[in-house]
């Protein structure tokens, strides 16, 4: 038993002996570690690719400014100077004494340095990290001059060992950064595009849109003709059992035919705005307009028993609802009703007219003139009982107003007059109208005058 905590003590001894040298290992390496470092940057680039732009500017002597790139995990960074202007001074301008752009292989100042450059730019240069960091410093030791230059980064992909890939991506251009293989062979595609995650022997020759040779905006893995392809990205995935297109539009298609159809028992894309087809020929073309149909030509229809598209019929005036059928326009709609509304209007004037026996019944036996002026006249008779009647209407009108005025508002009217609001409403109403302040209903007490 004294001999097992003999062991223990010694063992705790041995542990804290090597947690304080650790302590003082640490304590006395980091000096060595901050002295004359920093890893901070003016600008901190995390994108797997981008630009650097440094022009036209002016710095004084002990002045500068630093880039840092930032690779994702599992990437190294590359930077492509594609041109630069740094002053230089004599006698020896080699030595990029005055003004110069460091490249270090790392992310804080005291990283080790690739490249030192200054002057002019001849030819582009590729630089690489060899891990995640690159940092570039811009220097200016002393006069102020314009100094400028332009570069891209981009973050390096190391490509699997099987699969048929390249060691690398990018190799040369800065925005093909993506390992893949296309039409079978290992490459370097578009940064900014997808992976295609399709096992089938249709996808075997292609694993990544865009490919090298895309337009870039060709971002979706589809199937043009039975061939593994990349589409235009903003059109539609066809559905249903498709082997020959599964995309719309194809890759050599107007950007606009985004509908999938069938045409003659194969797989197309047709324009959209159109309809799809249900009647017996949809067999033979499933949508309208069809590859071989204008763009109006919208319609499923038959032609001659064949399976066509159609252009629609214009619609009927808007006019016409009661007259379908006599293929009437617009113009002439407009003027069918005009004169039946004329018609109508001269029938209910007669109408009145025959019932207040204001016609003159002589007329079949006389001549038309003078039918025609004894008619004038009973029209003018006409048009004076309107007015009159309108006069009364007016006469009501006043009358009802003032009367709710005085029995809601003026409540001295019944208090202190000893009058119905009624009765006083009715007796201004008419002063006003003998007064002429209104139009005059009844002048002299006759309502209306007989015109029997």
């Amino acid at each position: 038993m004294l001999c097992l905590r003999l062991e223990l003590t010694r063992a705790h001894q041995r542990v804290h002996q090597a947690s304080f040298s650790l302590v003082i290992a640490i304590i006395f390496s980091v000096p060595a570690l901050t002295e004359g470092q920093t890893c901070y940057a003016d600008h901190v680039l995390t994108k797997t690719y981008g630009n650097i732009s440094f022009q036209g500017q002016s710095y004084y002597s002990g002045e500068s400014e630093s880039w840092k790139i930032v690779a994702p995990a599992g990437h190294s960074a590359a930077i492509n100077l594609t041109s630069y202007f740094m002053a230089t001074c004599q006698p020896r301008p080699e030595k990029c004494e005055c003004h110069s752009l460091t490249v270090k292989d790392g992310e804080c100042s005291n990283s080790s340095v690739i490249g030192k450059y200054c002057g002019k730019l001849e030819k582009p240069i590729i630089l690489s990290s060899a891990g995640r960091y690159l940092r570039l410093e811009y220097q200016s030791e002393k006069l102020a001059y314009e100094d400028d230059f332009t570069a891209i980064y981009a973050a390096v992909q190391k490509c699997p060992t099987s699969g048929g890939y390249p060691d690398k991506c990018p190799s040369s251009r800065m925005s093909y950064s993506q390992c893949c293989y296309a039409n079978g062979v290992g490459s370097c595609c578009f940064y900014d595009g997808n992976r295609c995650h399709s096992n089938t022997t249709i996808n075997a020759t292609r694993d990544y849109c865009p490919r090298p040779q895309d337009d870039q905006s060709m971002k979706i893995c589809c199937v043009t003709d039975g061939e593994a392809s990349c589409c235009i990205s903003g059109g539609n995935r066809c559905r249903g059992d498709v082997r020959f297109r599964d995309y719309c539009p194809g890759s050599d298609e107007d950007s606009q035919k985004n509908t999938c159809c069938f045409f003659r028992g194969k797989e197309t894309c047709c324009l959209s705005g159109g309809n799809f087809c249900y009647d017996s020929g949809a067999g033979t073309r499933s949508y309208c307009p069809s590859p071989e149909h204008s763009r109006e030509e919208t319609l499923c229809c038959l032609q001659k028993g064949k399976p066509s598209c159609c252009k629609p019929q214009p619609p009927p005036p808007a006019c016409a609802a009661f007259l379908k059928g006599h293929g009437l326009n617009n113009a002439e709609c407009i003027t069918v009703w005009v004169f039946g509304a004329v018609v109508g209007l001269v029938c209910v004037i007669l109408g009145i007219m025959a019932c207040r026996k204001w016609l003159c019944y002589y007329c079949l036996a006389s001549p038309l003139w003078d039918c025609l002026e004894v008619f004038l006249v009973q029209l003018k008779r006409f048009f004076r009982f309107l007015v009159r009647k309108f006069k009364s209407m007016l006469f009501y009108a006043s009358l009802l107003v003032t009367t709710i005025v005085y029995t809601f508002a003026c409540c001295i009217c019944f208090v202190v007059i000893q009058e119905w609001p009624w009765v006083r409403a009715y007796r201004d109403v008419s002063a006003k109208f003998h007064r002429g302040e209104i139009p005059a209903c009844f002048p002299r007490g006759n309502a209306y005058e007989d015109v029997n």
